[in-house]
């Protein structure tokens, strides 16, 4: 977005006001939460100011905008109009709308009461998926302008069809859903009065998915050409290039295969989750961090990976230590 300035000597009243920030003329780099506000103060009450924030891009526009509330201001004696608004009014871009929702998904808007407990990764990708709506929205509309009740059931076809074309069958009703809930949000927390319009759409046949166990010379075969298959993969999106297969992948999946752990589990695996239980036998002990998510309270879950004699093995072969019992001696029990 292009940075909002302000000539040495501006019109009277006119400021940046930062929506992150929540102070004018502000030296964030905030730029794509900046607009131009003014401020007019009520002649005979030095206590009392109408502000108002404003649609234009530059400073000669936002000067013409500012007189234009002036003049209205005068021709209603100071009064509110409805070409004003708080700063806490839901009058604003569907621009605005969606770094709301992510404040709000992440706990840190004024409903951090009601935030969810979600991962991070959700966060991203529900909030990527209304990027790409815009994004879409963009080519026939001026989206710094256009309000969340503004959204027509053209916009949403549009962005219906293009999500054909780009996206598998999973990734479009994911993407869907993803929007959907973003207006239900500004309908349900924020009190926008509209109805949602991506509460219908036709959703994509799935296949379910047909997961079937491998045999060990099938895993092997995996493990093999992580050294043989060409490494260099091509992803989607902006085509970025991208080594898939390093030498541990191959520790990644053993460690997959001994646990039996989900990958953000795995992953976070540490020296110190390893404990000794009364019977004698060693164990990883982790958090479970689905059941812990779902069942939305104080209390943390835990979860076991016990070591037995081929997973002690491994740890050794893979370089982590001569022994695991070792190591264990230094854990707390």
């Amino acid at each position: 977005m292009k940075k909002l300035t302000l000539p040495q000597n501006p019109h009277k009243g006119l400021k940046i006001f930062c929506r992150t920030c929540r102070i004018d003329n502000p030296k964030c780099k905030h730029y794509e939460r900046q607009v131009y506000r003014v401020r007019i103060h009520i002649p005979g009450d030095s206590s009392s100011v109408r502000t108002k924030f404003l649609e234009a891009e530059n400073y000669n526009d936002a000067v013409a905008e500012c007189v234009d509330f002036e003049r209205e201001l005068k021709a209603n004696g100071y009064e509110r109009t409805a070409v004003t608004f708080s700063e806490t009014s839901t009058d604003y871009s569907i621009v605005d709308a969606i770094v709301k929702y992510r404040e709000y998904m992440s706990g840190e808007s004024k409903f951090a009461h009601l935030k969810k407990n979600v991962t991070q990764g959700h966060i991203d990708e529900s909030v990527r998926y209304c990027w790409k709506f815009v994004e879409n929205l963009s080519l026939s509309k001026n989206v710094k302008r256009i309000r969340p009740t503004d959204i027509k059931a053209e916009d949403v076809s549009n962005f219906y069809k293009w999500a054909e074309e780009n996206y598998g069958n999973k990734t479009f009703n994911k993407c869907f859903v993803a929007v959907r809930a973003f207006f239900e949000f500004l309908i349900d927390i924020e009190d926008f009065n509209m109805k949602n319009p991506f509460r219908k759409f036709v959703p994509k046949i799935t296949t379910p998915a047909n997961i079937d166990t491998i045999t060990e010379e099938e895993f092997n075969q995996i493990l093999a050409a992580v050294d043989t298959a060409y490494p260099i993969q091509t992803l989607g999106g902006k085509g970025e290039e991208k080594n898939m297969y390093r030498p541990y992948i191959k520790d990644g999946f053993y460690l997959f295969l001994f646990t039996g752990g989900r990958r953000e589990e795995v992953v976070d695996l540490k020296w110190s989750n390893i404990y000794t239980l009364d019977s004698g036998v060693k164990t990883f002990i982790v958090t479970n961090l689905k059941v812990t998510r779902i069942k939305k309270n104080a209390k943390e879950y835990t979860k076991y990976f016990p070591i037995n004699k081929d997973f002690e093995d491994f740890a050794s072969f893979a370089g982590w230590g001569y022994n695991l019992s070792y190591f264990c001696l230094y854990l707390p029990q």
